[in-house]
């Protein structure tokens, strides 16, 4: 055993868990957080909303950026049932720090841009009045508003006017161990109007694909892949925001076209990852000369990674001219953003058992393969 000065140190008996460490429940709200962000982003899309793009922690937790309306700020709460009480609703006095940040940013945007709270807590009290009346567009009552004048320490009239632009959700988020199934789902929904087949399978992973793309844009010094193409989007939805402003904004800011990718690019990756192993690698041919304009059509034409369905492409020729050579280079030079297979074509039994096993169902001898269909790997 080890000493220590003039002790003599043990082996360990104890290893308590520290009771003061915020870490977990810290990184557990900033995931529920950016699950929120992706759940409600696909909802928007599911819906027909015209939303263009999701900042993520600029002027707010995330802004949302509209093409037919003003941006959103929001701010993401969650809340636990407490401890004793079991109560997780919100009362005006737990209110009062998320609508006096709200109602500072609302100010610091010139309030152009409207205030949402989104939470996965109900309200209680006379709290729950008062989002009845903002949810179903009612005047706010001269309580709440005296209320909001006096913790904002506004006038009447800016409590009005904040009271009157707030939004709060009609239903509450789902709980923190239930949004990543919710997300799943929704996902699902979104593949089935894509046109995807098997839009269940792997829409957990699709959705997840979707959060970790938020979850980096959300870091202290995020690094979009494509700054410059952003700025332009920025520019387009946003003109009369300050250039300094626009750029902060086009380092944190995901376009829902790169969202959507993001999901249907995973949903056909996982798929194509099901298909049958051809068995050899796939490496370009380094004696493979010409034939780059034949190349650059089946790159164009096929999209390798892409998202949106292609129409199948044949090769045709005569017999020796380098058909199958060069349909095995395109596939060796897509092989990271594809998944070729290779079926022979000697006979017709070698395409039928092939087709067969591609197909997931089990090789026959003979007649037609009756396996139920699938999409083909890209």
């Amino acid at each position: 055993m080890p000493d220590v000065g003039e002790h003599v140190v043990g082996p360990a008996l104890r290893l308590p868990v520290d009771k003061k460490n915020a870490g977990p429940d810290s990184e557990a709200w900033v995931q529920f957080e950016k699950h929120a962000v992706a759940l409600e982003l696909i909802r928007h899309v599911v819906d027909g909303v015209d939303l263009r793009a999701v900042v993520v922690q600029h002027s707010s937790d995330v802004m949302l950026i509209f093409g037919d309306r003003r941006p959103k700020l929001v701010s993401i709460k969650h809340r636990e049932p407490h401890q004793r009480s079991g109560d997780s609703g919100w009362k005006r006095t737990q209110l009062q720090k998320p609508l006096t940040d709200l109602h500072r940013q609302w100010v610091e945007a010139g309030r152009a841009c409207q205030p949402v709270l989104w939470s996965n807590a109900g309200f209680v009290g006379p709290a729950r009045v008062d989002h009845r009346n903002i949810v179903e567009g009612a005047d706010p009552s001269p309580e709440f508003v005296g209320w909001l004048a006096t913790i904002l320490g506004v006038d009447t009239q800016e409590a009005t006017d904040f009271a009157t632009d707030l939004e709060l959700t009609a239903q509450p988020l789902p709980r923190k161990f239930e949004i990543e199934a919710t997300g799943a789902v929704t996902v699902a929904r979104l593949l089935t109007l894509r046109g995807r087949d098997f839009a269940g399978l792997y829409a957990r992973e699709c959705f997840e694909a979707l959060t970790a793309r938020v979850m980096e844009l959300g870091r202290p010094y995020p690094v979009p892949p494509s700054p410059d193409s952003r700025r332009a989007l920025v520019d387009s939805l946003l003109p009369y925001v300050d250039s300094t402003d626009a750029a902060a904004l086009a380092a944190r800011w995901l376009p829902v076209a790169e969202a959507e990718s993001i999901v249907l690019g995973e949903h056909d990756r996982q798929l194509a990852a099901t298909a049958p192993s051809p068995r050899f690698g796939w490496e370009p041919d380094a004696r493979f000369v010409g034939r780059d304009t034949e190349l650059a059509c089946l790159r164009e034409w096929l999209d390798p990674g892409g998202v949106e369905p292609v129409a199948p492409v044949a090769i045709s020729g005569m017999t020796g001219c380098g058909k199958t050579s060069v349909a095995t280079q395109f596939a060796a030079q897509c092989h990271p953003s594809m998944r070729p297979v290779f079926i022979p074509a000697t006979s017709r039994a070698q395409v039928i058992t092939a087709l067969q096993v591609l197909s997931g169902g089990t090789a026959r001898s003979s007649g037609p393969p009756r396996a139920s269909p699938r999409p083909s790997p890209r």
